[in-house]
């Protein structure tokens, strides 16, 4: 069985927000959430997962019908028509999607794929759908640059940072009167107290 799970970030919500306020951004996620249930199929989940994203899980869905529906429900967000107090906003939808088959894959670690391939979708432009593949290069330097910010979030609240002085010695020996001079470098250690 293969089922397939979407991350879905309304692109430029935060403009709906700052401009007519927060009740203009709130009657704008109902009529997203309706416009996406309504393009949904009965077995099929929606759920809100922070502001301004949604979470999309297709039941029993090969990958061809999944990118499908994926490319339906950012067609059906783009040609939404929002306005609030006559004022007309576009509207669109960046979504990363990932097939889930019968594989030791965890809810996180497919929730993260598809939010990394979401992330792409928004780097290449915006309201497009970008499908998670194991082969693909980008997805997997993004993977490494979002584990990269984790240990360093990780690493600040345990307090794993460390200076280090190190002396600057000049090539020349004519400069050596000069004085010593000295850099302080910044060092990352890791869980057993290396440095990194």
């Amino acid at each position: 069985r293969q089922h397939a799970l979407m991350y879905l970030d309304l692109d430029q919500f935060k403009l709906v927000n700052d401009t007519c306020g927060h009740a203009a951004g709130d009657q704008l996620l109902r009529q997203i959430s309706s416009l996406l249930i309504n393009e949904l199929g009965p077995g099929d989940v929606l759920a809100r997962l922070g502001g301004d994203e949604f979470g999309v899980l297709l039941i029993d869905c090969e990958a061809d019908n999944a990118a499908d529906i994926a490319e339906r429900l950012r067609a059906a967000v783009q040609e939404l028509h929002f306005a609030w107090d006559g004022r007309p906003f576009n509207t669109s939808v960046s979504v990363g999607m990932v097939q889930i088959a019968n594989t030791h894959v965890t809810i996180e670690e497919a929730l993260r794929a598809a939010d990394v391939a979401c992330y792409m979708a928004k780097e290449k432009g915006r309201n497009r759908v970008q499908i998670h593949s194991d082969g693909d290069v980008a997805l997997r330097e993004r993977f490494g640059e979002m584990a990269w910010v984790q240990r360093l979030h990780a690493a600040l609240e345990e307090d794993r940072f460390r200076l280090h002085a190190q002396e600057i010695w000049p090539l020349n020996d004519d400069v050596a009167e000069a004085g010593a001079h000295i850099e302080i470098l910044l060092r990352l250690t890791d869980e057993d107290g290396g440095f990194v």
